[in-house]
């Protein structure tokens, strides 16, 4: 990976952390490189469960972003 693709990556990375926080009560992220560094993926996995009311989710959602 050269340098302009981590720059990207971690900046991604910052963003994404602060959307998270705001739309997501608990989840896991990540921005992965993909085909030969030529893409990034993201990823956002959120679990919440509701047993009083029987109502169980898990939302997911993955991109992929060229950066060239």
């Amino acid at each position: 990976m050269g340098s302009s693709f981590c720059r990207l990556r971690k900046s991604i990375l910052k963003g994404l952390s602060t959307y998270v926080r705001e739309h997501f009560t608990n989840a896991a992220y990540g921005a992965y490189p993909v085909e030969n560094d030529s893409k990034i993926a993201i990823a956002i996995v959120a679990n919440k469960y509701s047993p009083n009311n029987f109502w169980y989710g898990s939302p997911a959602l993955s991109r992929r972003v060229s950066w060239n």
